[in-house]
């Protein structure tokens, strides 16, 4: 990760964008680029870099991922894990930013 990751982690903008990502099934754009990859390797069961999909599947592996060019649900369980802590981490935020905006508010007008 970049150094800016740590502050991205604390906006509600990047796990809305990932959440989206991951219910719009955004990984079947790597498909192609996963199928190749595991085509090139001369050991299959060796991993391979899967970071591009890393942002809507949370555990991105070859072997999720079919040579069927329609099996887009082939890895189905891991991007609803990577869903719901994506939903978490919004919920989370936002509970964390409204609790904030209170005790601010009530610092300003204890009355």
């Amino acid at each position: 990760g970049s150094v800016m990751s740590p502050l991205a982690d604390l906006t509600i903008a990047r796990w809305g964008t990932q959440a989206l990502g991951t219910s719009a099934n955004l990984d079947h754009l790597y498909l192609s680029r996963l199928k190749a990859a595991r085509e090139a390797q001369a050991n299959p069961d060796t991993s391979f870099d899967t970071s591009y999909v890393a942002d809507f599947d949370s555990n991105p592996h070859y072997s999720d991922y079919s040579s069927d060019w329609n099996a887009w649900n082939d890895a189905a369980s891991s991007r609803r894990g990577h869903l719901d802590g994506t939903w978490f981490a919004i919920i989370l935020l936002a509970a964390g930013f409204t609790v904030a905006a209170g005790v601010r508010l009530r610092m300003k007008d204890p009355t």
